[in-house]
């Protein structure tokens, strides 16, 4: 890098957001506040997952992005916000059916105006529906019998079908997967990432997410 772009990066470093989790964990915002990175800064392991770590890190092991250099200037500063995971407090499908629930402080909270869903499709496919009762667990305050009518029978097929209803977008995370959810995803017509087996594809999700919040 050139002085002019460390220049530029370090500046943009001063200006994010650091986050720690309830597990010690420290995430940094992106510059438009829309995506997380995971950053990991001890002595077993230097990294971050954003696609400019990625990509840079191959060529200089030594390579800090701006997210990275910007926990290293929080942590002496204290300017680390402590920073609270719904996933792993509210049960759920998907996070739309999150996001829809009324009068909770979370659905009207303003850092949820311009979310966007993404669900990942993998060839995992159980055979068996699930218990008929299933769908009943699902009539929690904001959700009707109407939202979750796809699942009369709770197969693998409807219950994918159901979270990619109440997404924005979907990544293939498999080669191959169900073809009728292939088709029904093609019928969404909503923004779809293929397949990436390569390595790459940290740039090619990081890019995907981009696009999706501009």
């Amino acid at each position: 890098m050139t002085a002019k772009e460390i220049q530029k990066r370090n500046a943009k470093a001063e200006s994010l957001k650091v986050l720690l989790s309830e597990d010690g964990q420290f995430f940094v915002e992106s510059e438009k506040g829309k995506i997380l990175y995971n950053v990991i800064l001890d002595d077993e392991e230097t990294s971050c997952t954003c696609g400019d770590f990625a990509k840079n890190s191959k060529k200089d092991p030594d390579f800090r992005c701006k997210h990275m250099l910007s926990v290293m200037n929080a942590i002496p500063k204290r300017e680390v916000e402590n920073a609270i995971f719904c996933e792993k407090h509210v049960p759920k499908l998907d996070d739309r059916f999150m996001i829809n629930i009324k009068q909770k402080d979370f659905a009207d909270n303003p850092l949820f105006s311009n979310s966007k869903v993404v669900y990942s499709v993998y060839d995992s496919e159980f055979k068996k529906s699930l218990n008929p009762s299933f769908k009943k667990k699902l009539l929690i305050e904001g959700i009707t019998k109407d939202d979750i009518k796809v699942i009369n029978d709770a197969s693998y097929l409807n219950l994918t079908k159901l979270a990619i209803t109440n997404s924005d977008a979907v990544i293939m995370g498999s080669e191959k997967i169900n073809s009728g959810l292939e088709t029904f995803i093609e019928e969404r017509g909503i923004p779809v990432l293929e397949f990436n087996g390569g390595d790459n594809y940290i740039d090619k999700y990081s890019d995907f997410y981009d696009e999706l919040i501009s």
